[in-house]
């Protein structure tokens, strides 16, 4: 049967101490953190003395990236399904015509027809799905620009 094993603290005199709560508050730090203008980044300090920092600029970035990113997807899958609704039309009525040709010399010119378009379909669908991953992207991180200057700016006062 293992027996518990019990943590000892290390009281070592060469590791650094935590300084407590209060002597934090004594800091020029801290007194430097109390007399700062409220903005929308507010640094805060945890009981172990860590600061971190409350940014609702960034969260409301971060919110309006992610409108932008769901209005986006949903406007390039409409026009995916549009695109498929289309050349699913094009292929049925392509295979009427075959079924209708009377030779195959109109089978086969009703073929080249048919791929040439599809090409041409093709094509133009990639350069529309890139323009609007394009602008999808610029929608996404232009909301970001606000957020990083108010956070330089508030780097730059401390």
């Amino acid at each position: 049967m293992a027996r518990p094993v019990q943590k000892t603290q290390d009281k070592s005199p060469n590791r650094p101490r935590r300084p407590t709560q209060a002597a934090l508050h004594k800091t020029p730090q801290a007194a430097a953190h109390k007399t700062r203008p409220a903005t929308s980044q507010e640094a805060e300090t945890t009981e172990a003395g860590v600061e971190y920092v409350t940014n609702t600029d960034a969260l409301e970035a971060m919110i309006k990236a992610n409108e932008a990113m769901l209005q986006g997807m949903a406007e390039m899958q409409r026009e995916i399904m549009e695109f498929g609704s289309a050349r699913l039309r094009l292929d049925v009525e392509t295979q009427d015509a075959l079924a209708h040709c009377a030779d195959l010399q109109e089978a086969f010119q009703v073929q080249a027809d048919f791929t040439q378009k599809a090409m041409l379909d093709y094509a133009e669908e990639v350069a529309k799905l890139l323009g609007l991953s394009a602008k999808v992207s610029c929608d996404c991180s232009s909301p970001f620009g606000h957020a990083t200057r108010v956070a330089f700016e508030t780097m730059m006062r401390r």
